[in-house]
């Protein structure tokens, strides 16, 4: 039935004011039930017993809660509520790409830019380099 189970404080609680012998009786009932499905029969009503029946209780609740739950999970996914979660997804997924899209024009007009201004930079060298020297002073006549 189960692989594991939480031993709720409530449930000490109910055992830790029993002798030794009767916490283990209370144990072995609660994991053979959980564990092997086997139903706890007590010949006598005992404090064991009793015990037993509070906590066994409190599990068939639980798994009364979760069968329940499970069970509207399963069919709201019947009803369509794993499309919506893809549409959404999808829906995001768009999003982001045309955002990448919007970043990458951004970048490639940058990109545009800086090699417009590292034209102009060189067209300007050139002009500086081009212009003829100054003309050199004339001797003074000796």
């Amino acid at each position: 039935m189960y692989d594991n189970f939480l031993f709720r404080k409530k449930w000490w609680d109910i055992i830790k004011g029993l002798p030794a012998e009767q916490r283990g009786e209370v144990m072995d009932a609660i994991s053979n039930y959980l564990f092997d499905g086997i139903e706890p029969h007590f010949n006598t009503l005992t404090p064991a017993a009793i015990a037993v029946q509070f906590i066994l209780q409190d599990i068939r609740t639980d798994k009364e809660r979760y069968d329940d739950l499970t069970e509207k999970r399963r069919e709201a996914g019947r009803k369509g509520g794993l499309q919506r979660v893809a549409k959404v997804v999808n829906e995001q997924a768009k999003q982001a790409n045309q955002a990448n899209q919007a970043n990458a024009i951004l970048l490639e007009n940058e990109n545009k830019q800086n090699q417009a201004k590292q034209a102009i930079e060189i067209e300007e060298e050139k002009e500086n380099n081009n212009t003829p020297p100054p003309p050199s002073p004339t001797p003074a006549p000796v």
